[in-house]
């Protein structure tokens, strides 16, 4: 075998089986946004393809929380562990910092609108403790509205991609029942009507919309341990889609909406995960060649 051969059969035996089994297969495209924990502090980083390096967009004394892109991709929105919301402009690299005088309380989840004017978060009013409220806000003028008088605790809205339509976790029931149950709803915000999705008995948090808003994914402990689970956005059918002794949560579908990605401790670390909802086969992504970094509030558009 001549010099060039003998290279080319190098790079085939490291491709096929040197190269890590979590990089293989496991491209994706659009955008992850995600926090990543650097010289422990949570700071929102942006993966744009899996064929570019991850770009870290934060350092702030603050724990970053909760980053949301929008559907436009143009602009990321999160908060901070002060409850303070902020977004930044992908295109200018300016980040904004929104202030509401008549609501001094604390804001978190924040979710775009389909047309991305509009962010829906939850919010904690300073007496209110844990009892979060779920508020419509007007990214142009600030403007702020609360939507729905429901007495349970409202937490981690979703809007979905193409209707006005809003998926959330709403606590029924904690120290009382002796755990804690938290269901997902499903709301029209057309018509201000909201109905339990799923009879689940757990606690369920995180929903997330399919692209064709069939489905809606969020993570639960219904078989004891939380996993991440699917219901039919009409009918509430439960489909387990992970099944790990490990932690799972934050699922997000991908573009198309043959993938999921999720947050998992199955290495020992919170890590970045995705599943083929056609082969079931679950790859973990390296943003970072350091792997002692951490990643967790995941969201892909």
């Amino acid at each position: 075998m001549n010099k060039f051969g003998r290279a080319c059969w190098v790079l085939f035996f490291i491709n096929v089986f040197v190269y890590p089994c979590h990089a293989r297969g496991s491209g994706f495209e659009g955008n992850l946004v995600f926090l990543a924990n650097f010289e422990n502090n949570w700071d929102v980083v942006l993966w744009e393809g899996s064929d570019k390096p991850a770009k870290r967009l934060t350092k702030t004394p603050w724990d970053e929380k909760d980053p949301c892109l929008s559907p436009s991709g143009n602009r990321i929105a999160y908060t901070t562990t002060d409850g303070v919301l902020h977004i930044i402009d992908l295109e200018s690299g300016k980040t904004n910092q929104l202030v509401f005088e008549k609501c001094p309380g604390k804001w978190e989840s924040p979710s775009f609108s389909a047309d991305g004017k509009k962010l829906v978060c939850s919010y904690f009013k300073p007496e209110a403790k844990d009892r979060a409220v779920l508020g419509v806000i007007d990214t142009e003028s600030e403007k702020v509205e609360f939507i729905f008088d429901q007495y349970c605790p409202q937490f981690t809205p979703s809007r979905s991609p193409r209707k006005a339509r809003l998926a959330y976790a709403c606590t029924h029931c904690s120290s009382s029942c002796g755990k804690i149950i938290q269901e997902i709803w499903v709301a029209d915000l057309s018509s201000g009507k909201s109905r339990q999705l799923a009879m689940t008995n757990a606690h369920c948090q995180e929903p997330a919309w399919s692209p064709d808003e069939s489905e809606v994914a969020f993570c639960a402990d219904i078989s004891g341990n939380f996993d991440i689970w699917s219901a039919d956005a009409k009918t509430g059918e439960l489909t387990q889609i992970t099944d790990h002794d490990a932690m799972d949560e934050s699922p997000s579908f991908s573009p198309d909406g043959e993938k999921i990605a999720f947050i998992s401790t199955r290495s020992g670390r919170s890590g970045i995960y995705l599943k083929a909802l056609d082969t079931g086969n679950v790859n973990e992504l390296k943003p970072f060649a350091n792997n002692d970094i951490e990643y967790r509030e995941l969201d892909w558009k």
